[in-house]
């Protein structure tokens, strides 16, 4: 039997171990091996309170081992029904005794024993039990409160981080779009200048178009951006010969590469026949123009080579694309960080390099969605490569088609002339259509209307193609495109919009749209595409 002070002695060695603890863990395993020394007790195990079940927090055997009963005295006290309204509930299992204990709302403490307690101490030890739970409830809460402290330090601070991103990125957007708009609308104020000689005035259209081509690609990133968080990015699997794309990036970049004075060199490593995958080729091209733009921009000297390499022994298969660059290199505390969104290799005012940072961010995302990982190895003023991968998915022989990314000169346009209708409700962009479709077109009939271009097609059934606007006042273009397919099935419909969104162009051609362009309209693409349809 237990003698009589043991109770005031465990009450004093109670609130002594516990004093001033605030982890529930620590107390439970300061204070229950106190009971098992002094109260002859073999086991004790916690049952905490989790909603509506009680869930083993800790069993500490010191006198014995563990016991092989435990898990039907766990599952037997686990049972609410089991715990009485008496201060302890009871079960004799295989000689031994189990006492469960309530732990105030805590929950339970179980001690096993080889004999029984006196009835009366059972009575007598509640109280400092029922103790021992209001100081674990109050731990369990400082605890929570400590963490719930550092959950909201935590996330202040990322809040701050991120709203200090958001500003350094909505700063760089202002840059990005108002320098180059400073360059096209002041460099057209001095294309006024009267006494202008023709080589100043082509340099100045030069500086106007690269301007436009810069705020272009600041606004592309950010639809892009805006696409994959909506979840409208679509990945769009085709036949692709993936050496030709290679090929068609090298012919893109090489002049600029070259003017300033940089090698660039691509490596192929399929043959023709086994280079022909099936993937989303607009992605891959996008990955490797955006890499490729990155490596120029940073190398002003050496070269910058690119490519891809078969990685058979990976599992699935994969092509690993590579962009190597002799430029600046990128910092060991950035590189961690370049991928993320907002990101820049300098987020300073001073920053030599101008650019969204979007880029990578994108690239990253376009990586994840083709099933393949993105990385880069770096070293600072050594040079950066970038790497990714995508899973390689041959075609087989039969299915091969011959795939041709060469575009159609515009020259080769001035065939015979055309009749032509361009619904569009924006005067600039008819007036730009009217000028680039002169050489091919006897007669450009212009509507400002989706009802007026139905009315003009119904009144001019020799028309020969319309160039259609999405976005006009009254009815839009798909509209007008399908009460036009009900009259007439043959004519030639171009869809042109400046929305730009995944399922646009899908959508035209759903409706029956021929083909679509995006604006801004280039020329020479333009009759490129308009060639397709009318050779003589």
């Amino acid at each position: 039997m237990v003698e009589k002070d043991v109770q005031a002695e465990i009450l004093l060695e109670l609130v002594f171990s516990a004093s001033g603890e605030t982890d529930e863990h620590l107390i439970i395993k300061k204070s229950i091996p106190l009971y098992l020394r002094k109260l002859n007790c073999f086991q004790a195990g916690i049952l905490k309170n989790k909603e509506n079940y009680l869930e083993e927090l800790m069993l500490i055997p010191i006198v014995a081992s563990k016991s092989s009963d435990w898990g039907k005295v766990k599952s037997y006290f686990s049972n609410q029904e089991s715990l009485s309204n008496e201060p302890c509930s009871q079960l004799l299992l295989e000689g031994s005794y189990y006492y469960a204990y309530s732990l105030n709302t805590y929950g339970v403490l179980i001690l096993g024993r080889k004999k029984p307690f006196d009835i009366t101490f059972t009575y007598e030890l509640e109280p400092i039990i029922d103790h021992l739970g209001i100081i674990l409830i109050q731990a369990n809460d400082t605890a929570k409160r400590i963490q719930a402290q550092e959950d909201l330090v935590k996330a202040k601070e990322k809040a701050e981080e991120s709203d200090r991103l958001k500003s350094a990125f909505l700063s760089n957007m202002s840059h990005e779009i108002r320098t180059p708009m400073n360059g096209i609308l002041g460099f057209a104020e001095l294309l006024k200048e009267p006494n202008l000689t023709l080589d100043e005035r082509q340099d100045f259209i030069r500086i106007i178009e690269k301007s436009g081509e810069r705020m272009l690609s600041t606004l592309n990133d950010i639809i892009d951006v805006s696409k994959i968080e909506s979840g409208m990015m679509k990945v769009n699997i085709s036949e692709s010969n993936i050496n030709k794309q290679i090929e068609f990036v090298y012919k893109f970049f090489k002049p600029e590469v070259e003017s300033k004075g940089i090698k660039l060199t691509f490596k192929n490593s399929l043959i023709s026949n086994e280079a022909i995958i099936n993937t989303d080729i607009e992605k891959v091209y996008a990955l490797l123009t955006n890499l490729i733009k990155n490596a120029v921009k940073f190398t002003d000297e050496g070269s910058i080579d690119f490519g891809y390499v078969l990685k058979s022994d990976s599992k699935p298969v994969e092509l690993e694309f590579f962009v190597k660059d002799t430029g600046t290199g990128i910092s060991q505390k950035l590189k961690e960080q370049i991928f993320e969104r907002f990101r820049q290799g300098s987020e300073s005012l001073d920053r030599k390099y101008e650019g969204s940072g979007l880029g990578l961010s994108i690239c990253k995302s376009y990586v994840e969605m083709l099933n393949g990982k993105i990385w880069v190895e770096t070293e600072e003023r050594k040079g950066s490569t970038f790497y990714f991968t995508i899973p390689y998915s041959p075609v087989s022989e039969e299915k091969k088609v011959i795939i041709n990314l060469d575009p159609v000169k515009s020259t080769d346009v001035h065939q015979r002339k055309l009749k032509i209708l361009v619904a569009e409700d924006d005067e600039i962009s008819f007036s730009f259509l009217a000028i680039a479709l002169h050489k091919i077109s006897k007669e450009v009939l212009c509507a400002k209307t989706g009802v007026e271009t139905v009315i003009i097609c119904r009144n001019n059934p020799d028309i020969d193609l319309i160039l259609m606007d999405i976005k006009m006042p009254d009815m839009d273009g798909y509209e007008a495109t399908q009460q036009i397919r009900q009259f007439n099935k043959s004519i030639i419909i171009v869809a042109q919009t400046a929305y730009a969104l995944s399922g646009d162009n899908e959508h035209a051609i759903a409706v029956g749209c021929n083909n679509y362009l995006t604006k801004p309209i280039n020329k020479d693409e333009l009759l490129s595409l308009i060639q397709q349809y009318f050779r003589n």
